[in-house]
C-alpha cells in the first residue's frame, strides 16, 4: 500500500481487495490484491523487483527513494506464511501486486486471523531458552533507516534483551562514551550511514582508552557482502558481518556467539 501511494499521482486511484479462497479446519487461504493507477513497472524491472536492491541504480529509485528491500522482506514474510506473491503491471497504466497466504481464523469466530507458522513445542522451548540467555543484556542498535531498526527490534522483541538505538555512527559513539564501561554487551552497527559510517565509528570506539572499548563485540549489518567489503569491516575492528536482509536465526546465533551465551 505504501508503494502504491508513493508511485501514484494525486489524481490516481488505489484499491485493496481481499477474498477468501477456501477454508479447512479454521485454516483460511486469503488472496490480497493491491492495485494502483500509477507509473507502472517495465517487464525488465518486474523480473528483478523481488531481488535485494533491484531498483537501487534506477532513475525511479533516485526520484522516489527507498532502501530496495521492502519487497524482498515482503516476499520472505509471505513465503514464511506458506504463501506466494507476484506482480502484474504495464508502464503508465498502473500496477497490481497479488499475494496469497494461509492464516488461522480466531477461535471466537470473529473475522480476525493469526499467522500460520507451523511452530511446535520444540520452537516454544527454543524461544524460552533464548529469553533465558539474553534477558538483561544490552544492545546498541545503530542504523539510519527506521524500517531496518524496526525489523531488528521485532526480531529481538521476545529475547529479553534491552535495546537502545542510534541513527548514525556519531550518535552511537557519543552514546557509548556517555555510558558506564560494560553498560552495553554488543553493538549492532550499520556500515553505510550519514554523518559517520559504521567503520569509522568502530575505529573511534576501538581507539578509546577505556576497558570495554577494545573488547565490546561489534557486529556489522550491511548489504555489501563481497570479500573486500567484509575485509574492510574487519580491518575497522568490527568482529563480524551480518548480511542484509537480516535473517532471524543468523542474528540470534551471532549474538549468542559474540556475547558467549552458548
Amino acid at each position: 500500500m505504501s508503494n502504491a501511494v508513493k508511485f501514484t499521482p494525486k489524481e490516481g486511484k488505489i484499491s485493496l481487495d481481499v477474498s477468501l479462497l477456501g477454508e479447512e479446519e479454521g485454516l483460511c487461504e486469503l488472496r490480497f490484491e493491491v492495485t494502483d493507477s500509477g507509473i507502472g513497472i517495465s517487464p525488465e524491472q518486474q523480473k528483478k523487483i523481488f531481488e535485494a536492491f533491484g531498483q537501487a541504480e534506477s532513475s525511479t529509485a533516485r526520484k522516489f527513494g527507498g532502501t530496495g528491500l521492502g519487497l524482498v522482506i515482503t516476499k520472505r514474510l509471505i513465503e514464511l506464511m506458506d504463501g506466494k506473491i507476484w506482480v502484474e503491471s504495464e508502464l503508465d497504466r498502473g500496477t497490481r501486486f497479488i499475494f496469497i497466504i494461509k492464516l488461522y481464523r480466531d477461535d471466537q469466530g470473529f473475522h480476525i486471523f493469526h499467522m500460520h507458522t507451523g511452530h511446535d513445542e520444540k520452537a516454544k522451548v527454543s524461544i524460552q531458552d533464548i529469553y533465558n540467555r539474553f534477558r538483561g543484556r544490552r544492545i546498541l542498535l545503530v542504523d539510519d533507516i527506521d524500517i531496518n531498526r524496526d525489523i531488528v527490534s521485532e526480531m529481538l522483541s521476545e529475547t529479553g534483551i534491552k535495546k537502545e538505538e542510534a541513527v548514525n555512527g556519531r550518535e552511537a559513539v557519543d552514546m557509548f562514551f556517555a555510558s558506564d564501561p560494560g553498560y552495553f554487551d554488543i553493538i549492532l552497527m550499520d556500515v553505510q550511514m550519514p554523518v559517520m559510517g559504521g567503520c569509522e565509528a568502530a575505529r573511534e570506539i576501538r581507539a578509546a582508552d577505556r576497558p570495554d572499548a577494545k573488547t565490546i563485540p561489534i557486529l556489522a549489518m550491511t548489504a555489501n557482502a563481497l570479500t573486500s567489503d567484509i575485509e574492510n569491516v574487519l580491518d575497522a575492528g568490527i568482529n563480524g558481518h551480518l548480511a542484509k536482509p537480516v535473517i532471524y536465526e543468523t542474528l540470534i546465533d551471532l549474538i549468542k556467539y559474540m556475547c558467549n551465551l552458548r
